[in-house]
């Protein structure tokens, strides 16, 4: 494959596993941009309490991240929700201008985060939106140490038809519960390598995170972002 273009690597949030890409890998792809789909341990564990944000931010960077860099690609992270949240990295100088002062080919040359919640290092996603689960999210469900939606179809997809809205609903799966509520360690949009180089998409739709509530968060993290609005959930 032709890797002159960079490559995207598509980032999914909790409850999501890869399937919810398969729609717009072909039309990136198309366009002559490589994809790549990570994945979080934290999906549907068998042993949910031994997750971590740390640990899903570390294999993040072990299994998809860093592969591609070894490979000398300039990669753009696309991350939806809590994938964005818990991408570690901010130590590891992985962009393209700092690997380049290392004498290093490749490197990450932007993030663009939707649905984001911006937390610190060291907090947990749980504490940056007030400790407080959302009404939609169903704890210990569908058993105990899980976390899953109610009326997926309406709340994560409320902005497309309802078949297809089903379809996606489908490929959903529980999430581990303490993930969202342990430290991530060092998350990669706190690098300040990045400056004028992160974006975050605003959504309108959005059922869980609202408006104001991205708005007040985004602000709260410190850091300067391009946002842009999508009418979407």
């Amino acid at each position: 494959m032709d890797y002159t273009k960079s490559t995207i690597l598509l980032v999914p949030g909790a409850l999501q596993t890869s399937a919810c890409f398969d729609r717009l890998r072909p039309i990136l792809e198309q366009a002559g941009f490589p994809t790549v789909a990570g994945a979080l341990t934290s999906l549907n564990p068998s042993s949910p309490d031994d997750c971590t944000a740390a640990k899903d931010g570390r294999h993040l960077l072990d299994e998809f991240l860093l592969p591609l860099l070894d490979e000398g690609r300039d990669v753009l992270i696309f991350a939806h929700s809590f994938g964005g949240t818990c991408l570690s990295g901010a130590d590891l100088g992985l962009s393209r201008s700092v690997r380049a002062g290392m004498g290093l080919t490749g490197g990450v040359i932007g993030l663009v985060y939707m649905s984001f919640i911006p937390t610190m290092d060291g907090h947990s996603q749980f504490r940056s939106f007030g400790s407080i689960w959302p009404d939609n999210i169903m704890t210990d469900h569908p058993r105990q140490g899980l976390v899953s939606f109610d009326r997926i179809s309406d709340t994560l997809f409320n902005d497309v038809e309802k078949a297809q809205a089903d379809r996606y609903a489908e490929v959903m799966r529980p999430h581990s519960m303490k993930v969202i509520n342990t430290p991530v360690s060092k998350p990669l949009w706190q690098d300040s390598a990045f400056e004028g180089r992160r974006m975050v998409i605003r959504t309108m739709m959005d059922a869980t995170f609202l408006p104001p509530l991205q708005d007040m968060l985004i602000k709260a993290s410190g850091v300067a972002w391009k946002v842009v609005e999508l009418k979407a959930g």
